[in-house]
């Protein structure tokens, strides 16, 4: 493929990327539900404010699963089941960022001989 040439349909047009693996990519993996095969709309909204010097601000706030305005389980095939996605869920709530950044040091069990 020529690298100046435009890609259409999409960000790499149906192209796999492979990248490092991140703490954000750890983290889109366990919190996104589509990974758990389902579809869902509402996740976050935004808020927009204006601010002292008046420039409008905006942020973007997660909602809480009860309140998601729509989510089909088993819309698509899973890399995850359902179940493990909520276990991670209620898992996920006391991890800090920073208590992984010890981890990282270490060895993964998988690679020890």
């Amino acid at each position: 493929m020529d690298p100046n040439e435009e890609i259409s349909g999409g960000v790499w047009a149906g192209e796999i990327r492979w990248g490092r693996l991140t703490w954000g990519r750890i983290q889109d993996l366990l919190r996104n539900p589509s990974y758990a095969g389902a579809y869902v709309y509402g996740r976050f909204r935004s808020e927009r404010w204006i601010d002292a010097e008046g420039v409008i601000r905006t942020r973007t706030i997660a909602v809480s699963r009860a309140q998601w305005e729509v989510l089909i389980r088993d819309h698509h095939p899973a890399y995850i089941s359902w179940q493990t996605y909520l276990r991670i869920q209620k898992r996920w709530q006391p991890i800090k960022r920073t208590a992984w950044r010890g981890l990282r040091a270490r060895t993964p069990p998988c690679s020890r001989a």
